[in-house]
């Protein structure tokens, strides 16, 4: 079975490698005629370049570092690495003060100053404007230019995370809107490395080099952005020359480390992938339901089939981190016979029907079609409707779902960072907490640990307690962590790491 599949999805990738060479010439004769070009392959588009309506490591915020600059980046050692910050100081426990570069430059000219930055702060935190970054900027107590090139953040209390949301990339005053949307959303300015030439949509994204670039212009001229559902489509690009830089299907990342032409670089990350749950919903707000739905599919299975470098999770809480507690947590092992039980207690003896949405991706369609086969041997209808990324993520981001799968929640340094999206306090418009889920105890266990400077193990054992509510509770369903990798050309000099990722790619040059 295994070789039928291989051999299946080698032939496939040969077949498409032949359909695609007509592409590859062109392609290939700008990147030969001028060593200055890159050709990144992506899966996803982005919904916005405006940064405040988007998360750093989505599909927007990874093509917005490049766009934009941050007072500071958090970097490979989980440390933080001044950009448009020349300096950082903390004189007591509730204030951060940032000194800007002089002379940094906008795209279109206009300097950068504190102003532009108390006004990014400031609209991102106005909860009318739906960002992203609102709920962990609720500390801040306010954000004032103490001088043309000096910000002053002060927070309500004392916080040992703060710094982690502090990192945003800055917008102009003069061009950035109060409200989301509108044409800067396709039409961005920023200050960073590269700026936006070109967006056809579903097609490619054109970044061409900013000259004025305040760290130095970068070595290449030119990044073209590709749009590439279809993992298949991007490995035979990739071996093809058609792009330079890609992910791959998982199945290949053996085979591509063996690749004298390739470089591969990977990590565990720190995100983790779960079924989002509407728990406004009649049938979901049940949480017999949602324990049957986590009893009634295998999900080490599934994990296992689909995602060579994947692993179960179990938790908000990222493995191997400080907090993660398995012994505090409820473990789902499969077992059909228990969801039954659960369903039948929930008032669901014969069954219900639910809808899940999921992006096109296809190890995102071949989830549903396993939990569509697991959870119909219990009862559950399961509809699954699939759309291209963006159409995606606007219902995920937008409550318009009853169950979904494809995002994850990113960048957990801190297991604040995953709980915050399910605190009360966060459910939309005013945060990410998508699927409206509240738990009053579990609140107050999130606020308590968020409060506390300077001890550590408090902190953890508040987590752990967290764990307990939350696993018992499932705000939603854990379903996998996993190691990324990416693959490049071996002659592009470039490094990709947890926390820098792309946003170094003004470093890097064609050997």
């Amino acid at each position: 079975m295994i070789k039928n599949k291989r051999f299946f999805y080698s032939f496939t990738v040969i077949v498409l490698a032949l359909a695609l060479c007509a592409s590859f010439v062109y392609l290939n004769s700008v990147a030969q005629a001028s060593k200055d070009v890159l050709n990144w392959g992506k899966s996803t588009e982005p919904a916005t370049l405006d940064p405040r309506s988007t998360g750093l490591l989505d599909a927007s915020g990874r093509i917005s570092t490049l766009i934009y600059s941050q007072l500071f980046y958090i970097n490979e050692n989980n440390s933080f690495e001044k950009e448009l910050a020349k300096s950082i100081e903390n004189p007591d426990d509730k204030t951060y003060i940032f000194v800007l570069h002089q002379g940094v430059k906008f795209h279109d000219g206009v300097e950068l100053t504190a102003e532009d930055v108390v006004y990014t702060f400031e609209t991102v935190m106005d909860p009318e404007f739906g960002s992203p970054h609102y709920a962990g900027l609720q500390m801040v107590e306010s954000v004032r230019a103490l001088d043309k090139y000096t910000v002053e953040i002060i927070t309500k209390e004392a916080d040992p995370v703060i710094m982690y949301d502090l990192d945003l990339c800055i917008v102009p005053k003069h061009l950035a809107p109060d409200t989301p949307g509108g044409d800067f959303s396709y039409q961005p300015v920023g200050s960073g490395p590269f700026k936006l030439v070109r967006w056809d949509p579903m097609e490619i994204i054109v970044l061409e080099r900013f000259d004025d670039y305040f760290e130095g212009p970068a070595k290449l001229k030119t990044i073209n952005v590709r749009y590439l559902p279809e993992g298949e489509t991007r490995f035979a690009e990739l071996m093809g020359g058609g792009i330079d830089l890609t992910y791959v299907p998982t199945i290949e990342i053996e085979r591509m480390k063996e690749n004298p032409n390739f470089e591969v670089q990977g990590y565990f990350s720190i995100n983790v992938h779960p079924i989002f749950i509407q728990h406004d919903h009649e049938i979901l707000s049940d949480v017999r339901v949602r324990q049957a739905l986590a009893h009634g599919a295998d999900f080490e299975e599934i994990v296992d089939h689909i995602y060579s470098t994947g692993t179960r999770a179990t938790s908000l809480v990222i493995p191997e981190t400080w907090a993660y507690s398995p012994e505090h947590q409820k473990s789902y092992e499969y077992n059909p016979e228990k969801a039954k039980e659960l369903l039948a207690e929930a008032g669901y003896p014969n069954g219900l029907t639910i809808t899940l949405k999921t992006s096109s991706a296809s190890h995102n369609v071949q989830v549903a079609e396993l939990l569509k086969h697991y959870w119909g041997q219990i009862g559950i209808d399961l509809n699954h409707e699939a759309s291209e990324w963006a159409t995606f993520f606007d219902s995920l981001s937008n409550g318009d779902f009853e169950l979904g799968y494809a995002a994850s929640i990113s960048n957990i340094y801190d297991p604040d960072h995953a709980y915050r999206r399910i605190h009360t306090e966060n459910i939309l418009p005013h945060g990410r907490n998508w699927g409206n889920y509240s738990n009053p105890e579990l609140d107050k266990i999130i606020d308590e640990a968020r409060s506390i400077v300077g001890n550590q193990d408090r902190r953890m054992e508040l987590y752990w307690e967290a764990q307990r509510i939350e696993t018992e509770d499932l705000p939603v369903i854990p379903v996998r962590n996993t190691s990324l990798y990416r693959v490049w050309n071996k002659d592009l000099d470039f490094e990709w790491l947890r926390g820098t990722e792309y946003r170094v790619l003004h470093r890097a040059f064609w050997k």
